[in-house]
C-alpha cells in the first residue's frame, strides 16, 4: 500500500499482460475489502465504525466465468483460482461440477462477499460494469452495490469516465457533508 502516485504508476508499468483465468469478480471484491481493512494482510485501515467511511469501487469487464487453460487440455481444465481449479478436482463445493455450475458458484460467492462487506460499519460499495451486457452480472452488481444508485454501467471509455466522475462526486459530497 502506498499513496505515492509515482510508485503506483511504476508498478502498473511493470506488470505483464496474462491472457487466462476468465473473470472471477468475488476475488476482486474480497481483495478490495482486505485493502481497507484494519486487519492483516494490509492492516493500515482505520477500524470499522459508522464515523469512518470506507469505499470500495468494484469494476469488472465481464461475467463470472473460467477459461480453459490451453486448447488441448479438455473441457474440465481451468486455471487455479481462490476456489481451486477443475484440473485438481477442487473447485468450490463440488469437484465434479460443470463450468456453468462453477459460474453459479462464483455468482453466489459474489453476493455472499458483497453482503459480508456491506455489513461492516461504514463500508459502501460502488460497482461499475464495463462493456458487458450480460443481464445476470448486471443484476448481481446492482445487488452488490450499497444501493442500486451506486451501480453503474459503461459501454465505452466516455461512459466509464462519466461513471467514475459520478462516483468521485458522490464521495467528495459525502466527505464535505461530514
Amino acid at each position: 500500500m502506498t499513496n505515492s502516485r509515482t510508485d503506483v504508476l511504476a508498478k502498473i508499468s511493470s506488470l505483464n499482460h496474462w491472457a487466462g483465468g476468465g473473470t472471477i469478480v468475488p476475488e476482486g471484491l474480497v481483495w478490495g475489502l482486505r485493502s481497507i481493512s484494519p486487519n492483516k494482510p494490509f492492516a493500515l485501515g482505520k477500524p470499522y465504525d459508522a464515523k469512518t467511511q470506507k469505499i470500495i469501487v468494484l469494476m469488472t469487464d465481464g461475467k463470472n466465468d473460467l477459461s480453459l487453460n490451453g486448447a488441448n487440455w479438455g473441457p474440465t481444465v481451468s486455471d487455479y483460482t481462490a476456489y481451486g481449479s477443475f484440473w485438481t478436482g477442487h473447485f468450490g463445493d463440488n469437484a465434479t461440477q460443470t463450468f456453468s455450475q462453477a459460474t453459479d458458484y462464483m455468482n453466489n460467492r459474489l453476493i455472499a462477499a458483497c453482503n459480508y462487506a456491506k455489513a461492516k460499519p461504514g463500508v459502501k460499495i460502488y460497482t461499475v460494469l464495463f462493456r458487458e451486457t450480460d443481464a445476470t452480472i448486471k443484476n448481481l452488481l446492482s445487488q452488490c452495490a450499497t444501493d442500486p444508485s451506486k451501480a453503474f454501467t459503461a459501454s465505452d471509455g466516455a461512459g466509464l469516465a462519466a461513471a467514475f466522475g459520478q462516483i468521485s462526486g458522490n464521495i467528495a459530497q459525502l466527505r464535505l457533508s461530514r
